[in-house]
């Protein structure tokens, strides 16, 4: 497996400080979080821009990974969000990126008819689908609570119900976790071949309702990364790692992000090469 670093752990630095620190540790890419607050934002992207970031990351070691925007609304403004989605498949069509991050929808339903808005966001993916293959992209639908798709289950379905090469899965455990109805073993199984992405969060203190505590280097939290390392090698995954660090939602809780990133990128390390080694 490989190492990367997400800018939601650098809100206060620019795009090329950002890729200056997490390049510094050691790690092996980056990923973007694009917003109006962002390291990237959609507004004031540009294509001269996308190539100087390329370039930087590149000259510095550094794969950009993938890129995460917040589009979700497909029952609300189902055009607004489809072509937000392909802006962003622009953006990490320029900058190089692979994996374009997908929430799908939301879990409250305008209406309460679940059934439709599947239906619904499914179509929408479809389109989005068939816009990131057209340009080397992959759509990765995060396993994301106050989605439609939170649990291995609920993704497994909606990956069979739009069937298109041009999606997979970012596999974000600890929201399956949360929603408490599979185990590692189990949402690997489902979702294995369809895995293109892995966003890495532990947490220590954890709610007896699932809720996530306090942020933690993987393996040394409450939820069982050491199965989930040792199942994802199982199942062949060789893709990234990427440690979703909240520093953003969390500016006056966590370490700063020079403190962090070194310790995360060894503990990811150590959990993968247990696995390997099949302990």
């Amino acid at each position: 497996m490989k190492f990367a670093g997400h800018t939601m752990g650098t809100p206060e630095k620019t795009v090329f400080e950002a890729i200056d620190l997490i390049a510094s540790t050691g790690m092996d890419g980056i990923e973007f979080r694009i917003a109006e607050d962002g390291v990237l934002s959609a507004e004031s992207f540009t294509e001269e821009l996308g190539r100087q970031v390329r370039e930087y990351a590149g000259e510095r070691g550094l794969e950009i990974v993938g890129v995460d925007c917040y589009n979700q609304a497909f029952v609300e403004a189902r055009n607004a969000t489809v072509e937000g989605l392909k802006r962003t498949a622009d953006m990490a069509e320029v900058l190089g990126a692979k994996v374009v991050r997908i929430k799908a929808g939301t879990a409250f339903v305008p209406g309460g008819d679940v059934e439709l808005a599947r239906s619904f966001v499914a179509q929408a993916l479809g389109e989005i689908g068939a816009y990131c293959r057209d340009r080397g992209l992959v759509g990765g639908i995060e396993t994301h609570s106050g989605t439609l798709c939170c649990t291995a289950s609920e993704t497994a379905e909606m990956i069979a119900r739009v069937d298109h090469p041009g999606l997979g899965v970012i596999f974000d455990w600890a929201f399956i976790h949360q929603a408490g109805q599979e185990t590692a073993a189990e949402a690997v199984e489902l979702l294995g071949p369809h895995i293109v992405h892995v966003h890495a969060k532990d947490y220590r203190e954890c709610g007896p309702d699932g809720s996530c505590g306090v942020n933690c280097p993987l393996g040394e939290g409450e939820l069982g990364w050491q199965e989930v390392v040792r199942r994802l090698v199982q199942a062949g995954y060789e893709g990234y790692l990427s440690d979703e660090y909240e520093k953003y939602w969390k500016p006056n809780e966590l370490p700063e992000p020079e403190e962090w990133f070194p310790r995360s990128l060894a503990a990811m390390k150590r959990l993968v090469r247990a696995a390997e080694a099949g302990n």
